[in-house]
C-alpha cells in the first residue's frame, strides 16, 4: 500500500509522454488560380491564396494579393471549406460574410469547389500556381 502513490506517479508520467497528436498541414495552402466556373453570370474570383495562419487572400489577374482592411479566415474540415470575411458588418457576418463550399476534389494541382449556401449550385475549379 505504501508503493501505490509511487507506482501511480510513474504510470502517469510515462503514460502521458507519447500521446501527442501531430496535425498535418492541409494540401490547401498556397496560391490557386481560377480556370473554370459553371455560372458565367456571377463575377469570378480570379484567385485565392491560403496561408498557414488560416487567413486567405483574394488574388488579382496578375497573381498579386488584393489589399484589405480586416483579416479573412478559412477553415477546412470534413470536405467543407468555410471562408469568413470579417470586413462585413457584424450583424451580416453569418449571411453575407461567410461562404461555405463543398470540396469535391482536392489534389496537388486541382481544387474543385461547389457552393453550399447559394440558391443554386456553382462549381469553381482552381489550379495551383
Amino acid at each position: 500500500m505504501k508503493c501505490f502513490p509511487f507506482l501511480f506517479t510513474i504510470v502517469f508520467l510515462f503514460g502521458c509522454t507519447s500521446s501527442e497528436i501531430i496535425q498535418e498541414e492541409p494540401d490547401l495552402i498556397g496560391a490557386w488560380s481560377l480556370i473554370e466556373q459553371s455560372d458565367k453570370k456571377t463575377p469570378p474570383r480570379v484567385g485565392l491564396l491560403f496561408s498557414t495562419d488560416f487567413q486567405y487572400f483574394d488574388l488579382d489577374s496578375q497573381g498579386q494579393t488584393i489589399n484589405r482592411f480586416r483579416p479573412m479566415y478559412w477553415n477546412y474540415a470534413n470536405d467543407t471549406l468555410i471562408l469568413v470575411n470579417t470586413n462585413t458588418e457584424p450583424h451580416l457576418l453569418d449571411t453575407k460574410g461567410t461562404k461555405t463550399f463543398y470540396v469535391q476534389q482536392l489534389t496537388d494541382s486541382i481544387l474543385e469547389l461547389n457552393t453550399v449556401d447559394q440558391p443554386y449550385s456553382i462549381t469553381y475549379t482552381y489550379q495551383r500556381n
